[in-house]
């Protein structure tokens, strides 16, 4: 069985980098513009949501917020993903002060991507918006001094967002990989 993966690129600056963690752990990805999203192939197993240029209210989304509320398969949103994710269920975004670099983050143990890891760990964050609240059916898992609303997993759904860029430095790339190894569990499940 193979993992294919849909990786949309919202614009960020680390497209490149997730398509190569992604291949790094053995993964075939289609990379697909914001503008172009369509439904999943039955071979996708996993997509990834990367940050964004534009903020999320920008009618440029509202195809990708109406593709996030039906995604059949395990989903992560990153940054501006993990944004869009909580537009996707009623939660608007919020203009905050610029974060850029490494911030002390918060993990709660109720989130299968966080198992192995410390309870307050160091991610990278690039953001100038968040979002305001915890959308309904999802659950707060991480949170910062920066950032109330870090990361949030929907109660029965395998869709997962995070304002840090876990693309980059080691505990975030641990998150990655570990939404990376549930989606390839869960197909093999499946199947």
């Amino acid at each position: 069985m193979s993992n294919d993966a849909v990786v949309v690129d919202n614009g960020s600056l680390s497209t490149s980098l997730i398509r190569r963690l992604l291949v790094e752990d053995g993964w075939s990805v289609t990379m697909v513009p914001v503008c172009a999203i369509a439904d999943v192939g039955p071979s996708v197993r996993a997509v990834v949501l990367t940050g964004t240029d534009v903020p999320v209210r920008d009618p440029l989304y509202d195809k990708e917020i109406d593709f996030i509320r039906r995604c059949p398969v395990p989903l992560l949103g990153i940054c501006g993903g993990h944004q869009l994710i909580g537009r996707a269920f009623g939660v608007d975004i919020e203009q905050t002060a610029p974060v850029v670099g490494r911030s002390r983050v918060r993990l709660y143990a109720d989130s299968p991507l966080h198992s192995g890891l410390p309870a307050e760990v160091e991610l990278f964050q690039r953001h100038t918006y968040a979002l305001r609240a915890v959308p309904d059916d999802f659950v707060l898992t991480a949170t910062s001094d920066s950032c109330a609303v870090e990361g949030i997993r929907h109660r029965s759904r395998e869709l997962y967002g995070t304002q840090a860029h876990v693309e980059f430095r080691a505990a975030g790339r641990r998150i990655f990989r570990a939404f990376l190894r549930r989606a390839s569990d869960l197909a093999r499940k499946a199947s």
